[in-house]
């Protein structure tokens, strides 16, 4: 309601000073909607920790209880607290078990042929539909190569990349990499 006749002189007569009259009245009505906006939230705030001030200062809440169900010790006395549980569900898992002691044989191993993987193809169409789903804004990755210069060098790129990926791939799948000597090139500041 206090920009509408400021917004009304604007669009009827636009001139510098109707424009200023504009954005300052506009100014002030964000303000007063920020203003009691806040004004708002801490009188919840405040109802909040009026209502919830005398349930923590007698213990009615929060109650703290554990989602795991009551464990009994052999005495017959209740686990009551987390780590009396806890002892005692490892004691009782403990006692259940019999591995080591049965005297059965473990079960054989998984045929050789159950682990085969096929070989990996690293496609020029998959590396290529990567690169152009690059997001420009995102940061550079630890190449220091911008997203843009991949993108925009796509059809170059794709299929080296996707032959050097190829390459590697053997030695990643092995755990290891191959070493590589870097080379520094360093201009000399002397004049000969």
């Amino acid at each position: 309601m206090i920009e509408r006749l400021p917004r009304k002189r604007y669009l009827s007569l636009p001139s510098p000073e109707s424009c200023a009259l504009y954005i300052s009245a506009q100014n002030h009505a964000k303000s007063i909607l920020k203003l009691a906006k806040h004004m708002f939230i801490k009188k919840k705030n405040i109802k909040i920790f009026q209502t919830l001030t005398p349930l923590v200062t007698s213990g009615i809440w929060p109650k703290t209880s554990s989602s795991f169900p009551p464990l009994f010790h052999p005495d017959g006395t209740t686990a009551i607290s987390s780590a009396s549980k806890a002892e005692l569900f490892s004691q009782t898992s403990a006692n259940n078990s019999t591995s080591g002691d049965s005297g059965l044989v473990p079960p054989s191993p998984l045929p050789s042929d159950y682990y085969f993987m096929p070989s990996i193809k690293v496609l020029r169409n998959d590396v290529f539909h990567a690169l152009t789903g690059l997001n420009l804004r995102k940061a550079y990755g630890p190449d220091g190569v911008p997203p843009i210069v991949l993108k925009n060098c796509v059809s170059m790129l794709a299929p080296c990349l996707a032959k050097l990926f190829q390459l590697f791939l053997p030695f990643l799948l092995a755990g290891s990499l191959p070493t590589f000597r870097v080379t520094v090139l360093i201009p000399q500041t002397t004049v000969l």
